[in-house]
């Protein structure tokens, strides 16, 4: 990522903005499968009872300043934003630079570091 900053930045038409997103992300069914072969335990509920378990677990939680927020969410509220990289990966042409597939190689350098650092537990059973 540093290094498409830094071509781009170098560009003298480098005006405006320059998303460094995955022109095709992963669903979020598709991370919870990959999560569950990796050996991550968890269960798939619904919204409503997701939010309710979860507002009843804030205590000590890092979530807990966003409590009001979180109270007043909404099912339809909860969509991750589309951002278009074409003007990047324009922006990137004839550099050798290109964003690395959202495949399953990816998500295991993303956990495998998550973990390194503590941000997220190994999975109790590793598969």
């Amino acid at each position: 990522m540093a290094r498409a900053i830094v071509a781009i930045g170098a560009r003298p038409d480098s005006t405006g903005a320059y998303h460094l997103t995955q022109a095709a992300p992963p669903s979020w069914s598709h991370v919870l499968d990959w999560m569950a072969r990796r050996g991550h335990r968890f269960e798939r509920t619904g919204f409503d009872d997701w939010k309710r378990r979860l507002l009843a677990r804030l205590e000590g939680n890092a979530l807990a300043v966003f409590e009001g927020y979180l109270g007043e969410l909404r099912a339809d509220h909860v969509t991750l934003p589309r951002y278009d990289c074409r003007r990047t990966v324009q922006a990137l042409e004839g550099s050798g630079l290109v964003c690395p597939a959202a495949d399953d190689r990816l998500l295991d350098l993303y956990f495998q570091r998550f973990e390194a650092d503590g941000f997220l537990p190994p999975p109790p059973d590793p598969a």
